[in-house]
């Protein structure tokens, strides 16, 4: 199901810079942005797949990889795991690889588990972890 984020109002500056003593360059720069709803969890088995619309690219806001909270992720697992404390409370911050691999880009898909996501050690070997990410899209050129 593609994840597509809604447009919000743009955000216009005005730059005025002094180039030399009698030479200004001015520039208006306005960013057409489109936000998610916010954080959303993404269990496993599924995937995290963020959408733009045309001429816009993919920026990542936040993601945690690993079981921060209780959540719908964590309910199948049956009552000794989904709400005891003490499996949760855990988690990476998985910012720097979601930004890597799909930011700038007009889409991108990362299926859970993820390999590299694992990697990061971020709960106890067995507990099966989630990711929990943002994003939002800007007016750009994909790469």
């Amino acid at each position: 199901m593609a994840n597509y984020a809604s447009r919000s109002m743009p955000k216009c500056n005005n730059i005025l810079e002094e180039i030399s003593e009698s030479t200004y360059l001015h520039v208006t720069v306005c960013l057409y942005s489109v936000v998610s709803d916010g954080m959303h969890d993404y269990c496993q088995f599924e995937a995290f797949k963020p959408r733009c619309w045309q001429r816009e690219v993919i920026v990542i806001k936040e993601a945690f990889y690993g079981r921060r909270h209780a959540s719908r992720c964590t309910e199948a697992e049956g009552e000794e795991f989904a709400r005891n404390p003490r499996y949760f409370g855990c988690s990476a911050d998985v910012t720097a690889i979601l930004h890597s691999r799909c930011s700038g880009k007009k889409q991108c898909e990362i299926r859970i588990p993820d390999p590299e996501l694992e990697n990061t050690g971020a709960c106890v070997v067995g507990l099966r972890m989630f990711l929990e990410a943002s994003y939002y899209c800007v007016e750009g050129m994909g790469l």
